[in-house]
């Protein structure tokens, strides 16, 4: 048992700092031999143990990032969204607060971020995969709120409210260095609200 505790531990620890390195330099800007090294690993093998190839950690990498979501989801304990303004925030809130997980957290927006703009096959069936289920359950909720509105409509829709909730969140430190010098230095709670209002409008029909 002590045994299975410690690999757990030392696959979350090398998952973590792919999520951190990935996030900073991109999925070609590391290798798995790096990451391993980042990680402490004593072993040069033990990224292939414990993952076999870089798909493999990346798939790994992305389950872990929805599991923590989930376990945001739930601490967050948020009521069934019955508008769409409160359909937009329940999952602004979600992403936002998965940022400030400690050590990794905005890594993981970050990563996601990347792995959107990703055309890879094998990387859009990891996401479609490990997070499809957001973009059904954000889908089934807008229908319900728009029951008139073609499911083509809501499909496209849904997945360009997804992406700008999470590029926004991710992106945050780019928006701090944009050419306002009049804006001043912004925060996560200083986009926040923009960023809802933002989605929200563009999925009114």
């Amino acid at each position: 048992m002590a045994e299975r505790s410690k690999k757990a531990g030392t696959r979350q620890h090398l998952m973590q700092t792919a999520i951190n390195l990935y996030a900073r330099h991109g999925l070609d800007g590391v290798s798995l031999r790096q990451i391993g090294a980042a990680a402490g690993a004593k072993n040069s093998a033990a990224m292939h143990y414990h993952f076999t190839d870089k798909l493999g950690l990346l798939d790994a990498s992305v389950a872990y990032i929805r599991d923590q979501l989930a376990q945001v989801e739930v601490a967050l304990a948020q009521p069934q969204p019955s508008n769409l303004e409160l359909l937009v925030e329940a999952e602004v809130m979600v992403w936002a607060h998965m940022t400030v997980v400690p050590d990794w957290g905005q890594s993981a927006v970050k990563l996601v971020s990347r792995l959107l703009l990703e055309f890879d096959t094998d990387i859009r069936q990891i996401l479609n995969h490990h997070l499809g289920s957001r973009a059904v359950r954000f889908r089934g909720h807008l229908q319900e709120l728009f029951p008139s509105a073609s499911a083509k409509q809501v499909a496209v829709r849904s997945l360009l409210a997804l992406d700008s909730i999470v590029h926004g969140t991710a992106e945050v430190d780019v928006i701090t260095a944009a050419p306002f010098p009049d804006i001043g230095p912004l925060s996560l709670e200083d986009t926040r609200p923009e960023l809802i209002r933002y989605v929200v409008q563009g999925l009114r029909f």
